[in-house]
């Protein structure tokens, strides 16, 4: 997780100021950010005794429920 990513005074002024279309992609894009660093972090590879075809058959149900 980055810690540069602040709400400082500006991006709450834009925030406040959005319309609901813009607010819902804003939200959209902020939740996408998180889905993909939070996928690119999982570390199951490491596990004891899971292989490739498992691992695979992991991240299809990962991806399908996230």
């Amino acid at each position: 997780m980055s810690e540069d990513i602040l709400l400082d005074r500006n991006l709450y002024r834009k925030i406040k100021n959005m319309n609901k279309s813009e607010l819902n992609q804003f939200i959209h894009n902020v939740y996408n950010t998180g889905k993909e660093d939070a996928l690119s972090e999982i570390e199951i590879t490491e596990i004891k005794g899971i292989g490739e075809t498992r691992l695979n058959k992991i991240m299809d149900i990962i991806s399908k429920n996230i």
